[in-house]
């Protein structure tokens, strides 16, 4: 049982599990991940050969996430960090305390090789070496004759704890994002209300879809060269509020972001009877120009129209350059195989169908958006924050100590620290250098 005890709590089984980890994500990246091709996508990879097909689905990393290796990997490094824990949990608290070693000990710390000795001019007094020492940052616990023991960072093993106990707070953070994670796809036009996903890329196995009211106000961007940078939108929530929306800056509405990552021109299609009465009225989420057809039917399936963008210049309008756009359509009846008609038609323009009249009274943009709703991140941030804070408290705040004795003119510096022995031997060569006359 020591035996293995000694084996999950030694630094080389850490060092063993971690790199076990590091290969995995790597894996995460490399291997087709269901979440990114999907389960049709994993099963045509898996198709691939009898390796394929165990590497995929019998080790399950196709869902790396989930799979064994990766939970079994993940338990056993928790389960030696609880045992590391454990194991030098007193040994670090006792570590912090304050116990001046004797004399004879210090002593012992000036006879080694790295101590610096030296001559004054004068006899040293103690009073010399307390304004040399708190000049260093270090405080002065033990004084006896002719010798003096300060320490600079005594909680500096602290450090190892907080460290450790941050992966805790990753863990748990990853778990909740894992469980609360929600990635759904819409599309809107202006002025048009939410109305549901499109398509739900990850759906929360804790909780359900989000419940989002809010309507699309505007789409505003940056043109450049006829294309469409920095592009935006400004979305209206139920309580009133607006939020604006950018590629990088999306808008929060809880713990529920909504991105901005694409773009197109919606034109409305109003189709009319011969009195001018409205029978059918839809603004078509088309494809940017130079993109691929879109197909809409009207008046309950009685026209079918397909639409597309027939700009020469393919490229991104501007707002002031819509009411110019040209959109090519093509309108076929349900009882007729061949078009009724087929052309450019701008704003304003009335296409004569037989019983009916088909126009666009005006064109808006429409955007895609990327709902992502999570929890979890804040115990993310803040374990990343607790294990760099447990770095730079063991490792650059280390813990160190000093012994000054001397005999009349007579004086040798010393000391230990636990890192960084070359930087603590220029620190004692500063002391020695304030010390010696």
């Amino acid at each position: 049982m020591r035996t293995l005890w000694r084996l999950l709590t030694s630094p080389r089984t850490t060092i063993a599990v971690f790199a076990v980890l590091a290969v995995l994500l790597l894996l995460n990246i490399l291997v087709p991940q269901e979440a990114v091709v999907g389960s049709e996508g994993l099963e045509r990879a898996a198709a691939g050969g009898a390796v394929a097909h165990f590497l995929l689905v019998t080790l399950g990393l196709g869902s790396l996430s989930t799979s064994p290796v990766f939970l079994g990997s993940l338990g056993l490094f928790f389960l030696i960090l609880v045992l590391v824990l454990v194991d030098r949990f007193r040994t670090t608290l006792r570590r912090t305390r304050l116990v001046p070693p004797s004399r004879r000990t210090l002593e012992g710390w000036c006879r080694k090789t790295t101590s610096l000795h030296g001559r004054r001019t004068s006899d040293l007094d103690v009073g010399a070496v307390y304004k040399a020492l708190g000049g260093l940052g270090y405080r002065v616990v033990k004084v006896v004759d002719g010798a003096v023991w300060a320490i600079k960072h005594r909680t500096a093993a602290l450090g190892f704890l907080v460290f450790h106990l941050s992966f805790f707070l990753l863990c748990a953070g990853g778990v909740i994002l894992y469980l609360t994670r929600f990635v759904g796809t819409s599309a809107l036009v202006e002025g048009q209300a939410f109305s549901g996903f499109s398509t739900v890329l990850r759906e929360a196995p804790m909780l359900e879809p989000p419940l989002l009211r809010f309507s699309l106000l505007e789409v505003n961007g940056r043109f450049e060269g006829g294309q469409a940078l920095n592009l935006g939108a400004v979305f209206r929530f139920e309580n009133g509020v607006e939020r604006r929306s950018r590629i990088n800056h999306p808008a929060r509405t809880g713990a529920t972001k909504i991105l901005v990552n694409r773009a197109g021109i919606a034109p409305v299609l109003w189709l009319q009877d011969e009195r001018g009465f409205t029978r059918d009225r839809v603004a078509v989420v088309a494809a940017t120009v130079g993109g691929e057809s879109t197909v809409v039917e009207l008046d309950d399936g009685a026209f079918r129209v397909v639409v597309r963008p027939a700009s020469e210049r393919r490229s991104f309008p501007r707002r002031d350059e819509l009411p110019t756009t040209e959109v090519w359509l093509s309108v076929t009846a349900a009882e007729v195989g061949s078009p009724l008609f087929e052309g450019a038609v701008r704003v304003g323009q009335v296409v004569s169908l037989p019983g009916a009249a088909l126009l666009i009274p005006e064109l808006r943009y429409w955007v895609g958006v990327y709902v992502v709703r999570e929890h979890g991140g804040v115990l993310l941030v803040l374990g990343f924050v607790m294990g760099i804070l447990g770095l730079v408290w063991r490792l650059l705040l280390f813990r160190r100590e000093v012994a000054v004795v001397w005999h009349g003119r007579d004086f040798a510096v010393a000391g230990k620290a636990e890192y960084f022995s070359h930087r603590f031997q220029m620190e004692l060569e500063t002391l020695f250098s304030i010390l010696d006359e």
